[in-house]
């Protein structure tokens, strides 16, 4: 199963032992057990087990998107994103135009994830959460911290009443977390009237 020296030499011991197709869980494990590897490395070693890593996903993206998709869904597995930080699947989306690099998943794994993106007809990875809620469900409670995350590295470059009016005309949100959100960015404009401006 492991031809190459390189790989065996970034395994645990006991899988240099084993052939043939592993079950979820033991794809699960391998892949945790990498990624902490990698993040524990030095440069070089690093590369060896990114490397290791995209070898699996591929591995696991042939035997099927349900397969996948559960291997995915297992507690404490991480991928990578394209900025190089480790993040559950359900924070990334596939790579695409207007989305920070930080939500979107590394290219490489990507890639080795062909046959579940082409399966997948929307942009996010639509990994159910382990609490069984459904993904909009999910996404539409983590709205007003998915908006903060992105963007917060526009202050820099924005004066953040324009962003609270951007913000503003988004609705309430899940327990008004976007409204308090846009009331943040605005400052002493209020929500209302900035979303009625907006909106003309």
């Amino acid at each position: 199963m492991f031809e190459s020296e390189e790989v065996r030499h970034h395994l645990p011991d006991c899988l240099n032992e084993l052939g043939g197709q592993l079950d979820v869980d033991a794809y699960a494990k391998v892949l945790v057990y990498l990624a902490q590897k990698q993040q524990r490395s030095d440069v070089s070693a690093a590369h060896k087990y990114r490397a290791v890593f995209v070898r699996y996903l591929r591995m696991i993206d042939s035997l099927g998107s349900e397969f996948t998709t559960n291997v995915l869904k297992s507690q404490g597995l991480m991928l990578l994103s394209a900025r190089g930080e480790w993040k559950s699947p359900t924070q990334l989306a596939w790579p695409t135009h207007g989305i920070v690099s930080n939500d979107q998943l590394d290219d490489d794994f990507s890639q080795a994830l062909s046959n579940l993106r082409a399966r997948a007809n929307q942009v996010s990875i639509n990994i159910e959460l382990e609490n069984g809620l459904e993904p909009f469900e999910e996404a539409y409670k983590n709205t007003a911290q998915c908006l903060c995350n992105y963007f917060a590295p526009w202050r820099d470059y924005v004066p953040p009443e324009i962003i609270g009016a951007f913000i503003s005309i988004l609705g309430d949100g899940f327990n008004g977390q976007v409204k308090v959100l846009a009331a943040n960015y605005l400052g002493q404009n209020s929500v209302e009237g900035a979303g009625g401006y907006c909106r003309g």
